[in-house]
C-alpha cells in the first residue's frame, strides 16, 4: 500500500507552518490530496499567513503548482500570502524556472531549517 500524504500544520507565532509529510513526489497521484489538505485548511484558517515546508519533497508536477497557486490565490483575495521554504535542488529549479520562486517568496536557502525560516516570516509580517 502506498503511503500517503499528508500536511501537518502547526502554529509559529503569526503563521501556520505546513510540513508536507508521506511520498516524496507531488505528482498526479498526489496533488488531489494535496489540494483537498490546503483546501480545508484555508476553510479554516484562510486569513492566517501559511508557510509550506517541501523539505521532504523532492519532485513537483505542472498540477502541483496548480494546487499552489489556488492556495495562494485564496490567501491573497483575505489580505494574507503563501511563502515556501525547504526546497530541494530539483524542486527549487522547478519554482525558478517557472518563476515562482518570485511569486511565493521562497528561502533562497534550501537546507533552511523551519524554525528560522518561521521567524523570518513573522519578522517580515511585523515590518
Amino acid at each position: 500500500m502506498a503511503e500517503e500524504l499528508n500536511i501537518d500544520f502547526d502554529r509559529f507565532g503569526e503563521i501556520y507552518v505546513g510540513t508536507l509529510r508521506g511520498p516524496d513526489k507531488l505528482d498526479a497521484f498526489t496533488c488531489d490530496r494535496f489540494g483537498e489538505l490546503l483546501a480545508a485548511h484555508l476553510a479554516e484558517h484562510a486569513a492566517t499567513p501559511l508557510l509550506l515546508n517541501f523539505s521532504h519533497i523532492n519532485y513537483l508536477s505542472s498540477a502541483a503548482l496548480r494546487e499552489l497557486i489556488r492556495a495562494r490565490t485564496a490567501l491573497q483575495e483575505v489580505g494574507s500570502t503563501l511563502r515556501c521554504c525547504g526546497l530541494g535542488p530539483d524542486t527549487r529549479l522547478v519554482f525558478e524556472i517557472t518563476n515562482l520562486d518570485k511569486e511565493f517568496a521562497c528561502d533562497e536557502e534550501w537546507q533552511i531549517r523551519v524554525r528560522e525560516a518561521a521567524d523570518r516570516f513573522n519578522a517580515a509580517l511585523e515590518a
